[in-house]
């Protein structure tokens, strides 16, 4: 069934149910929603919009954003949503990227721009003959926007698996967190209003503020929220001591865009909510959600380094060499996709990119895992493995170790020098540990090779904008911490 085909259902079934809670308590019911996306997508075909095009949502988040998403859908094509914090320059170059047919303003106005109408033929990877849903843009290895674009069925195989795992229902409140460029904000709209849900926006400031979120989830009865690991964390430091805590009603705290770490903070506030279930996701933006792994039994006894889980349903996720060849069981490999996944890229450096990404009939993620008593686990980042003084490093393994030290809440690990003779590492971390008893604490448990030479301290680490650790505003921080 398809996730359009769901809503529709739910607003012929419960048109009084609030859609969307917008950030400023003005509510749109499902009736609403049907109607008011119903009127735009006629504006959207009269402006030539149909099956094939694209179309820029121009909007934050709030209940005008998901009106127009759904119309965009409700008219056959695909949506582009624009970061509403990105700076002119990169948005110009986000839409000469999609070159969409329209634009859908934040006030409903649609504004024609004379891109791809119906027919148009989109770019076609893996899932040939699939109508493209969504278009999200990444900076890529060269800084340029590089957008990719997946097929509707990504939505529809999502909704469909994910609904009965979380037991969704109807009326339940789901926290939207994720900005709306980023691909995790598309599921929150999609399963909350295929389940009948509510979804209710995170001010902006509330975002920033982890203390401000505790209290915003307690008083607005969140049952599910979506959080990057990074800000998880962060959520976790205040709620394993603050009496809010004890008024959550949360029930499903889902994590996915970073490597999941179960600190002591988390395995505290976790400890604390009995009711709660925390799921760990995985999947790049080029394939969404591919494997899950819900941690079971006492949060107390949960890995450093929870497990990638299993493949969902609608994809085949496999570990091979470099060679392609399929990895023995227990052996490291790259994580390889195939089933739903993206249809190609769009901008400057496409054509290379999707004979890259997709000439060997599958998606390379740069991932490394391996399958232990029937999960996957995440080894490693290609990108993130280093070599220092001979010996291969993983950043990620660094920094859970780090971060299983008492006193530190978090932690990112980088590397300095400009070749291999004078490459080493460095951390920036927030806590109170002396680097004395943090070099002692990590060389009890690491190879010299992976003990970081210096240490800055920072009160907060940077964040991206949706919500992970920005990694080169922590190289920046390298020259103004605390060493």
């Amino acid at each position: 069934m398809r996730f359009i085909d769901r809503i529709a259902a739910h607003a012929a079934a419960d048109p009084d149910g609030t859609a969307v809670l917008d950030a400023d308590g003005g509510a749109l019911t499902y009736a609403d929603l049907w109607d008011e996306s119903g009127r735009t997508a006629t504006r959207l075909a009269g402006a030539g919009v149909g099956p094939g095009s694209r179309v820029a949502l121009a909007s934050g988040r709030g209940a005008g954003h998901v009106v127009a998403a759904l119309a965009t859908w409700r008219a056959g094509a695909a949506v582009v949503p624009l970061d509403p914090g990105a700076a002119p320059p990169r948005r110009q170059q986000v839409l000469r990227a999609a070159n969409p047919a329209a634009t859908i303003r934040g006030d409903a106005t649609v504004e024609p721009h004379g891109g791809p109408g119906p027919d148009t033929t989109a770019p076609l990877g893996l899932a040939r003959g699939a109508e493209d849903g969504y278009y999200v843009f990444t900076s890529g290895s060269t800084g340029r926007p590089k957008g990719i674009a997946m097929p509707r069925a990504a939505l529809d195989n999502l909704v469909a698996w994910q609904l009965p795992e979380i037991g969704a229902r109807p009326r339940r409140r789901v926290a939207w967190f994720a900005p709306v460029a980023f691909d995790v904000s598309l599921q929150e709209i999609t399963c909350t209003l295929a389940s009948g849900g509510t979804l209710t926006v995170v001010p902006d400031a509330i975002r920033a503020s982890p203390g401000a979120l505790l209290a915003w989830l307690a008083e607005h009865h969140i049952e599910v929220l979506h959080l990057p690991y990074v800000a998880l964390q962060m959520l976790a430091v205040q709620a394993v001591t603050s009496p809010l805590t004890a008024r959550l009603r949360l029930t499903e705290v889902i994590t996915a865009g970073e490597a999941l770490k179960c600190t002591p903070d988390i395995v505290g506030m976790f400890l604390r909510l009995p009711g709660a279930r925390l799921t760990n996701q995985y999947g790049p933006s080029e394939t969404h959600v591919v494997t899950r792994h819900a941690l079971p039994g006492d949060p107390a006894l949960w890995p450093a380094l929870p497990a990638l889980g299993t493949a969902v349903p609608g994809v085949r996720v496999t570990l091979r060499d470099a060679a392609g060849a399929e990895v023995a069981p227990g052996e490291q490999g790259e994580v390889c996709v195939d089933g739903i996944v993206l249809r190609g890229y769009v901008g400057e450096d496409a054509t290379e990119a999707n004979a890259r990404a997709l000439g060997e009939g599958y998606y390379r993620t740069g991932d490394f895992a391996e399958e232990r008593a029937g999960l996957l686990r995440f080894a490693g980042r290609r990108d993130q493995q280093v070599k220092i003084d001979g010996h291969r490093v993983e950043l990620g393994g660094v920094e859970s170790v780090l971060v299983s030290h008492p006193g530190v809440r978090e932690a990112i690990c980088l590397v300095t020098g400009r070749d291999s003779l004078e490459r080493a590492l460095a951390a920036v971390v927030v806590g109170s540990a002396p680097q004395a008893e943090l070099r002692a604490f990590l060389g009890a448990r690491l190879h010299p090779s992976m003990v970081p030479r210096r240490f800055v301290t920072v009160d907060t680490l940077p964040l991206t904008s949706t919500g992970k650790a920005d990694r080169l505003a922590a190289e920046r921080l390298l020259g103004h911490g605390r060493a």
